[in-house]
């Protein structure tokens, strides 16, 4: 069975190598590239059985997801800044259609493991500051990762954790947490070098957010 894919942000650079990487992979296949100026809702209503992939820009997942849903496709979104309560509403909305949406805006492996292990890190050092390196043309910053494991961190320690944002030539997406306390420090570092970083957790969400229910955000929801 071949997973039909919209690809909603087509023209971007993930999105064009999210469509490059479809097309090649077997067992997997696009239907609809998605751009800038596009009828989402008419797209979407034509392809039914089909499986969204939204990555555009930061912000505007959950609206997007939003009318997938609202016409029968389950959503993957890869978009940061997809908030708690934009999730909830979606996990409503889903779960009325009896459909499912994945919310991944890091689909790096690594990366989903920099996050199980920092929540262990910071039960030993609560204190802990965080530097994300990305290339000069990102738009956002701090990037949706890092406010996401600020975030969680914050939630676990009960201190902020300062994020120091670099934009520089020649930077591939870093995130890098700086664990301290007295006479120690402890350093949790990923890096992903190109977007060949993000190919597993493309093909894995898209394969398995037929089998969702509802809106779960994570590596762990796969």
């Amino acid at each position: 069975m071949t997973v039909r894919v919209v690809v909603i942000g087509a023209g971007g650079r993930l999105g064009g190598f999210a469509c490059r990487l479809l097309e090649a992979e077997p067992g997997f296949g696009v239907v609809a590239r998605v751009g800038r100026g596009d009828d989402l809702a008419a797209i979407a209503g034509r392809h039914a059985g089909a499986v969204a992939l939204e990555v555009t820009v930061a912000g505007r997942g959950a609206l997007h997801a939003e009318t997938c849903v609202r016409a029968g496709l389950p959503t993957v979104v890869g978009t940061s800044g997809v908030t708690d309560d934009e999730q909830r509403a979606l996990d409503r909305l889903a779960r009325e259609r009896a459909t499912g949406v994945l919310i991944l805006p890091n689909f790096s492996r690594g990366a989903a493991l920099l996050a199980a292990l920092a929540q262990q890190a910071a039960r030993l050092f609560p204190d802990v500051e965080l530097i994300e390196r990305h290339r000069p043309t990102k738009r956002d910053a701090p990037s949706g990762t890092a406010r996401r494991l600020a975030s969680e961190l914050e939630a676990l320690t009960g201190k902020p954790v300062p994020i120091h944002s670099l934009r520089l030539p020649g930077s591939d997406a870093t995130h890098e947490l700086t664990f301290g306390a007295r006479g120690e420090s402890f350093s949790i570092v990923h890096e992903a070098r190109g977007l060949e970083a993000y190919a597993d957790g493309i093909l894995r969400s898209l394969a398995a957010v037929h089998d969702v229910v509802g809106a779960r955000r994570g590596w762990t929801a796969l």
